[in-house]
């Protein structure tokens, strides 16, 4: 095991013990935390810096760079296309189908305004629970949470899954096309981040229609920033053989995003300095935490779950800030533990179903 002070190349470390599980369940609260200013009708911290730029920003922004290395490091083991959509349908869809069904037909009906029959004949009721599980993304519930400070938005956490089905789309759509296998092609990826920054570190001109036209197809600048991160995560993984993890220059990578921060370059540091410090640091520290059980993963469930507990607990109580985020921080995580336990770690084992395997088999037959 490599100490501290070690200098190895990210590839010597790439299966080793990681802190990959506790930063992304730390990403995960720093949303949470973030709701908990936005559900209040209070200034998050970091908006006195920038009101485009939140606690939640900084949380998204490391999902994005993890999986950008994970998701092409999973290409590359195994670069099949179908085996790759089966993976990455098992690891989204039945954590969220069960927050948007629960959403739609348990606090829908628990909490709406409406008569429970015109409740459930609404199409919106309807619209919204096929919405969500298709990435259309849909807010509103009829009659629902519409007296809070931030009314009629039931979940507004899911809105970032899309962008990150546009992220495996690229890695699948880059890998079919033989560029992550490639030396060469690893610049192509670089290239892609670098574009997507492009798109968004100034306003486009009026006449760069098509352009305009790109970044409103990607889901807006929000959207391809994260997009962006996701990039150059992927990049680390690919140019894996020739980049040093060193903690002083993970220490350099954190202090310029912090000096970024309040330019109109944060972006462009979050997107390239951020994954290193992430994905580096994961393996740095990784030995200090494999001695904690972090077989449970509670970082996408706590991610699905706490908006729509958060907006239970404002109609509820109506706390601050900050007693919403230390009531719901709690009940965030033990429902997180709980989609990990009876929903996600079964679904992820259908990856080895017998039934699966015959798929995957004849995909390859064929």
């Amino acid at each position: 095991m490599h100490r501290l002070g070690d200098r190895p190349l990210l590839a010597d470390l790439v299966g080793r013990a990681n802190a990959f599980d506790p930063i992304r369940l730390g990403a995960a609260c720093l949303v949470v935390v973030f709701h908990s200013f936005l559900l209040t009708r209070t200034t998050d911290p970091l908006q006195a810096v920038d009101p485009n730029l939140t606690l939640g920003t900084l949380g998204v922004s490391i999902f994005f760079a993890i999986s950008g290395f994970l998701i092409t490091a999973s290409w590359i083991r195994r670069p099949q296309l179908r085996r790759f959509v089966l993976s990455r349908t098992l690891r989204i869809i039945p954590a969220l189908a069960v927050v948007v069904f629960a959403a739609a037909f348990v606090i829908g009906p628990l909490v709406t305004r409406l008569p429970l029959p015109r409740y459930l004949a609404s199409p919106e009721t309807w619209e919204y629970a096929s919405g969500n599980l298709l990435f259309d993304f849909r807010t509103d519930l009829p009659g629902v949470f519409t007296a809070l400070p931030h009314a009629s938005t039931v979940n507004g956490s899911l809105w970032t899954l899309a962008v990150e089905v546009k992220a495996y789309a690229i890695v699948a759509g880059l890998g079919c096309a033989g560029l992550l296998g490639a030396r060469r092609g690893r610049w192509f990826v670089v290239a892609v981040g670098v574009g997507l920054l492009g798109l968004t570190v100034n306003s486009l001109p009026d006449g760069f229609g098509p352009l305009h036209r790109l970044l409103d197809g990607l889901g807006g600048e929000a959207a391809v920033n994260y997009l962006a991160v996701f990039m150059f995560g992927s990049a680390l993984y690919l140019f894996r053989d020739s980049i040093r993890v060193d903690r002083w220059a993970i220490a350099v990578a954190l202090v310029m995003v912090v000096v970024a921060l309040p330019t109109s370059f944060r972006f462009v540091a979050i997107a390239v300095c951020l994954p290193y410090a992430v994905v580096g640091g994961a393996y740095l520290v990784g030995g200090l935490t494999n001695r904690l059980d972090f077989s449970i993963d509670a970082s996408y469930g706590t991610y699905l779950w706490a908006f729509p507990l958060q907006q239970l607990l404002v109609g509820a109580f109506a706390p601050t800030a900050v007693g919403l985020a230390v009531i719901s921080l709690p009940l965030a995580l033990a429902a997180g533990v709980g989609s990990f336990v009876f929903v996600e770690r079964g679904a992820l084992g259908l990856r080895d179903h017998r039934l699966a395997q015959r798929l995957l088999a004849s995909s390859s037959a064929g």
